[in-house]
Parts: structure tokens; sequence; C-alpha cells
């Protein structure tokens, strides 16, 4: 074992020795007060105008198709409002979305339940849509003649959120394979789904047999609605980089072992954000809290755990990655420059460093890093947008509005 992952093991059994008792305390805690607590109370600044807003809402949109964005982390938001938009544009008039989260019915996310309703409150009004149209599963019945949903859309399994009667439409949360994924198709294996949404051109994602592995589905080329995220992206100048590695823990321990973050620290002229997976925060991992504890003396090294990737890489100059989705979302939302770390021999293969070696500027080993980072930073101007996005993705740019359009043909 590594000096680094024996570093972490110690810190990670302190931690969890410290934090049981907590825990257990809290448990009891948690558990008595949801038990006296009514629903609509733990909502954030719930009000009964609140509630009479949002039944009026369903009133006001009762003749209308009904179509649900169905997740349980909020994180897969990003993948939903760019299709709501183009719902809400092009479709209002026959059409009703809502988002349905699944907070409080989630034992593993029901303590943390005001949290997670606010903070999804809060990214609905920061693009622009009004938080009366987010309904928790659990609060459903609350409404009168809450309705049914002739279609819903998910990003992840959702399995234990059932509707009758209504088509289930698979939007994937990415639109490049990772070799594992290529090969065993473990994305989509066990998904119950009736309509793929397929984001990317022939060569970067599942063929029709994978996709039709379990059952004879509809398979839309449809694109990838994030990238539409930001309509004009901001140009701005900034000395800040972005550090968005993969989610196996393993991986990053080898990076810390290797001395990535005194590189970063070598460089104080940069400030480098480390944008960690959003599932490495809680349960058992404690990589997040052991690089917090590494990096407090960092002035120029800062973690950034609820900020998605469209938000952060507006002031960025660059982002490095190493394999995964993250360096490519960036690179067909800005355009800007993208630097791989090298990975081992296993994880090549898929068709996310099939991307990496047509568009990104740079790919090296943490020896090599500071001095790659520096050429790349020099050279001048970016990849533009459209030719890694058009290269890749089907109806780059309008991607929103065609799915919208095609799976309302589903539903007539």
């Amino acid at each position: 074992m590594n000096t680094e992952r024996l570093k972490y093991k110690l810190f990670s059994a302190k931690k969890n020795l410290s934090d049981s008792l907590y825990a257990l305390l809290e448990g009891w805690i948690v558990k008595g007060f949801f038990k006296k607590r009514d629903l609509l109370d733990l909502i954030g600044s719930y009000s009964h105008a609140k509630h009479a807003r949002k039944q009026q809402l369903l009133t006001d949109n009762s003749g209308k198709k009904t179509l649900f964005f169905v997740f349980r982390g909020n994180q897969w938001l990003e993948h939903f409002i760019p299709l709501y938009r183009a719902f809400e544009k092009n479709h209002s008039g026959e059409v009703k979305a809502y988002f349905i989260s699944h907070f409080y019915g989630d034992m593993k996310l029901q303590k943390y339940f005001m949290e997670l309703y606010d903070e999804t409150e809060m990214k609905l009004s920061r693009y622009g849509i009004s938080p009366d149209n987010l309904f928790d599963y659990s609060e459903m019945d609350r409404y009168d003649n809450f309705p049914s949903p002739q279609m819903i859309f998910f990003s992840e399994k959702v399995n234990q959120i059932r509707f009758e009667n209504c088509q289930r439409v698979y939007l994937p949360h990415y639109f490049l394979l990772k070799k594992k994924a290529k090969e065993g198709f473990s994305n989509i294996r066990n998904l119950d789904f009736d309509v793929m949404i397929t984001p990317s051109k022939e060569g970067f994602f599942y063929t029709s047999e994978q996709i039709n592995h379990h059952k004879q589905v509809v398979n839309i080329l449809g694109g990838y609605p994030k990238s539409e995220l930001l309509e004009h992206p901001k140009e701005q100048e900034s000395n800040k980089i972005i550090f968005a590695p993969t989610l196996e823990k393993q991986t990053i321990l080898s990076y810390l072992e290797e001395g990535l973050l005194d590189v970063f620290a070598s460089m104080p002229e940069y400030h480098f954000v480390l944008k960690l997976h959003p599932s490495l925060n809680g349960g058992k991992s404690r990589i997040i809290d052991y690089i917090k504890q590494k990096t407090a003396q960092m002035k120029n090294i800062s973690l950034d755990l609820s900020s998605a990737i469209d938000q952060l890489g507006t002031d960025s100059v660059m982002l490095i990655g190493d394999f995964g989705n993250v360096a490519a979302e960036y690179k067909v939302i800005f355009g800007k420059k993208t630097l791989y770390l090298k990975v081992p021999d296993q994880y090549e293969g898929g068709t996310d460093l099939l991307f990496r070696d047509r568009f990104a500027e740079g790919v090296c080993t943490i020896g090599e890093l500071k001095e790659t980072i520096k050429r790349v930073v020099s050279q001048q101007g970016n990849v533009a947008v459209e030719s890694a996005g058009e290269a890749c993705l089907y109806h780059f740019g309008h991607a929103s509005d065609y799915i919208a359009d095609e799976v309302l043909k589903l539903i007539k």
C-alpha cells in the first residue's frame, strides 16, 4: 500500500470513529423530528400562500398533457432544464412539465430533505424557472387532483418511483462512454425505459443492439440538452483552472501520492478549483474531508462541491481532467482548453478518451503537469465550440427543441 493510501485509511478510520456516536445521536433526533413534523412544514420557506400558488398552477394546467422530470439527486437538474425551457417555449399550450424530486422517500436523503429541497428551488430560480414547478414525490397527495403523467424523464435509476400508464424516457447524463461502460453497457443494463434519447453520434455511444438489449425501445437520436445550458457563455479573463477528476477514489489517491497538490501549490499565479464528483460527498467516503485537510494551508487551492460545470467554467481559463465526461462537457459548452492526466492502460479504449485524443490540448503525467499547464495556457485561442460539439453530438445547438418535438409525437 502506498503512503497516501495508508494516510487516507488512517484518517478515514479516525473520522468514522469520531462520527459514530454523533451519527447515532443524530439518528434518534431525526427520527423523532420527522415523526412529529408534517411533511409540508419541512419544505423550506413553506407557507399556505405557497401551497395555494402551487395548487393554482396545477389547476390552470389541468387540461394539458403532463410530463415529469424525476430525480433523486438535484445534480441532474442541469440535464432537464434546457428541455423544460423547450417545452415551455414551443408547446406551452398543450404540455405542462413539472420537476418531481424523491428526497423525502429516500431514506438516505430524508434527513437532508429541507436542505435539498431549498437548494433545488434556488437552482430552478437561478435558471429563471419558478420553484412552484417543484414537487416532492411524497407531497403529491397533498394537492387536489394532482395530475398523472403521460411521460416521465429520468437520468438516474429511479425504479422505486412508479407511475402507471406512462412512457419512461431515459435522458443520459453523459454522452461519452468509459471503457467499462462501453464493453459491458453497464449504465443502461438495469434501467427500465421505453424511450432512449441518444446524445452522441455513431462511434461515441451505445449501439442500437446494446440499447435494445432488454426490450425494443424507441431510440431518438436527439443530442445532449445540457450543452445548451448557457445560451451565451461569457468570456472573462481569469487565472482559474478547474481540476475535475474521476469519481474513483483510488485513482484520486494515486494523484495525491504523485504530488498533484504540490504541483498546484507551486503555481501561485493560478487559482485551482477542485471539482470533485457529487457521489464522493457523503456516505462512508472520507476523500473530500481528507483533501480539505491537505489543502487547508494551500491558499491557491479550493474545493467546490456544489456548482455545476457550466457555472464554474464561465470565468476559468482551462480544465484538467482524466477520463469520463466532465472535460468533454466543458469543451462543448465553452470551447476552452482542456488538459488530461495520463491514465493506466486499463482505462484506455472508451469513447471518452477517443474524444480526448481528438480535442484536448494536452495529455501528461503528474511529473510533466507544471510545464504542460504553462504551455497549454500560453497557447493562442481556443477550439471552436462547434468543432467539438458538432463532431460528436446530434442536433448540436438545438437538441432540446428537437427532442421536445419528437417525444410529443409519442403521446399525441
